[in-house]
């Protein structure tokens, strides 16, 4: 079916009432009027015209996606983006899509990028990757794609490509807030890795484009007091004050540094109150040890006995940190910690 320039016009003006009223004239022409009433942001309208026409051309199935999506009818999505074959795409022949930027490619791309993110929330993560590489063949400057795929691998425990994966994203995108968070979701996958010097990075990352970001500001202040790193935090402030917001970052790592040793305080304390000989309690640590040289690490379990969790760390670290040459550096060795006996 021909459109007229008058209905082409009206659309191009986004006077969408003016072409739904000429379409209306059009024998047939259920499918344009549906496509305008979606191209309106009518989609409730046109969802009931698009499920009862019989032309279920790939566009009609992507627009009756959008809407499902919007619905949040997720299965009702899913089943209809995977009915879209690639071949049977064809822009120049759709009115919504016609004059798309990146043409087809895009196209496949988008509806690859929504496949993925529905398998990736429903935890079927071998599907969404398989989705998002797709995607990526066809929009390899998105820099949401490589976000998601580092997203899977950190839930799979791939750190390796979880850290390639953000890095990635964080080269192909110009938007501060998203390299904020992905810098923060790096800095946790080095810290998992007992990188915490790289953790500690991202995180400074994370926080210099985006000064109020909590979470960055939570896991740095965690590190500097869990790790026992009182020269660091010196150092990294005179680098932070450096930088134009640099004294509101210095801010929010100060008071969550004070909210970690709080948190660690009232914790020992309340071990102490409970304990009314400060009798010898066991705690089970987790610390780093590896070498420096071979750029590898690995965690393993050693039981101390304190009288509290801050004593209890201490000794702990002690026996655990980082070989370089002969010595070792006995901080930043603490993964974890808990308490055996009461």
């Amino acid at each position: 079916m021909e459109l007229s320039k008058e209905i082409l016009k009206d659309i191009a003006e986004f006077k969408f009432d003016a072409a739904l009223e000429k379409a209306s004239l059009i024998k047939g022409g259920e499918k344009l009027r549906a496509d305008i009433l979606f191209m309106s942001g009518k989609f409730s309208e046109a969802e009931y015209i698009y499920s009862y026409i019989r032309e279920k051309s790939w566009d009609t199935s992507l627009n009756r996606a959008l809407i499902a999506l919007s619905e949040a009818r997720v299965s009702d999505a899913r089943r209809l983006l995977l009915s879209i074959k690639d071949k049977d795409i064809h822009p120049e022949n759709s009115i919504v899509y016609s004059l798309k930027k990146g043409g087809k490619d895009k196209i496949v791309a988008e509806i690859n990028m929504y496949l993925g993110v529905l398998f990736k929330n429903t935890g079927d993560y071998n599907d969404a990757l398989k989705h998002f590489r797709k995607a990526l063949l066809n929009d390899p400057e998105n820099a949401l794609i490589p976000a998601n795929m580092g997203d899977i691998f950190f839930k799979q425990d791939n750190n390796e490509q979880a850290a390639a994966n953000y890095l990635k994203a964080i080269k192909l995108t110009d938007d501060n807030l998203r390299k904020a968070h992905l810098y923060n979701d790096a800095g946790l996958v080095y810290y998992r890795q007992g990188l915490l010097a790289k953790a500690v990075q991202s995180f400074k990352q994370s926080l210099i484009f985006d000064p109020e970001y909590a979470n960055a500001a939570h896991n740095l202040g965690m590190i500097y007091v869990k790790g026992g790193m009182p020269d660091k935090i010196k150092d990294d402030y005179k680098e932070l004050l450096k930088h134009e917001d640099g004294v509101d970052i210095v801010l929010n790592i100060t008071r969550s540094v004070i909210d970690e040793v709080n948190r660690q305080s009232k914790a020992g304390s309340g071990l102490k109150s409970n304990s009314d000989t400060g009798r010898m309690m066991t705690y089970e640590c987790v610390v780093k040890k590896g070498h420096a040289g071979a750029g590898s690490y690995n965690e393993s379990k050693i039981y101390v006995e304190a009288r509290s969790i801050l004593e209890a760390m201490e000794k702990a670290k002690q026996r655990g940190g980082v070989k370089k040459g002969k010595s070792y550096n006995a901080g930043q060795s603490i993964i974890a910690i808990r308490q055996l006996n009461s």
